[in-house]
């Protein structure tokens, strides 16, 4: 994806804070969590980074980003393109450990011309895992403008 580290950041912050609305209430835990991150103190974010990290848990798990969010729209258009793009990757980082037992053990990528082959090592039967890579691989698919391939590998 060619972001380089400060992006590269940004996502690590995005997926270790993901779900963090939870403490509030499932549903919609993503805009609680977009909330906690805006307003909370959390050492090291700030500003815009802040604003990435909030904006990129808003949308990990929900349609979007809208052209009708504020503050998203307040982004220019090129940060606009790049949260577009590690939403993409955390939904599918998401879908990867939707049940939360750390089943996938291993990934490998290979790129390919009009698609990304992903292979998954599992500890156990990865058909739900590679069912929700799947289905969360559209926003992927629509930003990279490539398919997304995954096979479970042994």
């Amino acid at each position: 994806h060619k972001m380089g580290p400060q992006l590269r950041l940004i996502l690590e912050l995005a997926s270790l804070h993901h779900d963090i609305g939870h403490v509030i209430r499932h549903r919609l835990h993503y805009k609680h969590g977009e909330y906690l991150v805006r307003h909370g103190n959390i050492a090291g974010l700030d500003g815009s980074r802040r604003n990435m990290v909030a904006c990129i848990i808003r949308y990990h798990s929900e349609p979007g980003p809208d052209a009708d969010h504020k503050l998203f729209t307040a982004f220019p258009r090129k940060q606009q393109v790049q949260i577009r793009s590690l939403v993409a990757l955390l939904r599918i980082a998401d879908a990867l450990d939707w049940d939360h037992r750390q089943d996938v053990v291993d990934v490998q990528s290979r790129l390919q011309r009009r698609s990304v082959l992903v292979g998954l090592r599992m500890k156990h039967n990865a058909d739900l895992i590679l069912w929700a890579a799947r289905r969360k691989a559209k926003l992927f698919e629509a930003v990279f403008d490539r398919k997304a391939d995954f096979k479970e590998i042994r």
